[in-house]
C-alpha cells in the first residue's frame, strides 16, 4: 500500500522503468539472441512487477479521489476490544490458552481484556487478532446452547 505522495511518485517512476524493461526484453526476444524459455521467465517476472505496481497505484488513486468506500474508523476501533473477546470465546479458548499462543502471561491478557485493550500496542492487538482468525480450534457452535 502506498502511504504518501512520495511513494506514489516513486511507484509511477518504477512502473515506467519496468515497462521499459519489458520493451527491451521483447526486443531481445525478437532478435533470437536469448533462449525462448528464459525470455518467458523474465517476461513473467516483469509482468508481475508491473501488475503489482499498477494495483498499488490504482488503489492509491482511488482512495485519494474518493472512489473507495472506507470503513468508519471510530466504529471499527470502538468495537475491536469486544470483537477480540468474542472471537476468543467463539474459538473456545481460555485466556490462558490465548496468552500462551500470543507468548504473553495469562495475567497480562486478563488485564488487556479488563481494560478493553486500551493501553495495548497495535502490534500486540494485530498479533492476537491474527492468532484468533487463524487458530485451528473448532469454531463456536452455530446453534444456541440448551437452557438448563
Amino acid at each position: 500500500m502506498l502511504k504518501n505522495e512520495k511513494q506514489y511518485r516513486s511507484a509511477k517512476t518504477s512502473l515506467n522503468k519496468w515497462r521499459s524493461n519489458l520493451d527491451v526484453l521483447n526486443s531481445r526476444a525478437e532478435s533470437g539472441a536469448v533462449e525462448a524459455w528464459l525470455i518467458e521467465e523474465e517476461r513473467f517476472a516483469i509482468q508481475q512487477q508491473i501488475k503489482q505496481l499498477q494495483t498499488e497505484i490504482q488503489e492509491f488513486e482511488d482512495i485519494v479521489e474518493g472512489k473507495t468506500q472506507l470503513a468508519k474508523i471510530v466504529s471499527q476501533v470502538d468495537a475491536l476490544p469486544s470483537l477480540l473477546i468474542m472471537w476468543r470465546l467463539a474459538k473456545h479458548l481460555t485466556q490462558k490458552q490465548l496468552a500462551e499462543r500470543a507468548g504473553i502471561h495469562e495475567n497480562l491478557l486478563q488485564k488487556y481484556e479488563s481494560e478493553n485493550y486500551s493501553c495495548v500496542s497495535l502490534h500486540i492487538i494485530s498479533k492476537i487478532a491474527h492468532i484468533l482468525e487463524t487458530d485451528d480450534s473448532s469454531p463456536a457452535p452455530t446453534t444456541p446452547r440448551r437452557q438448563v
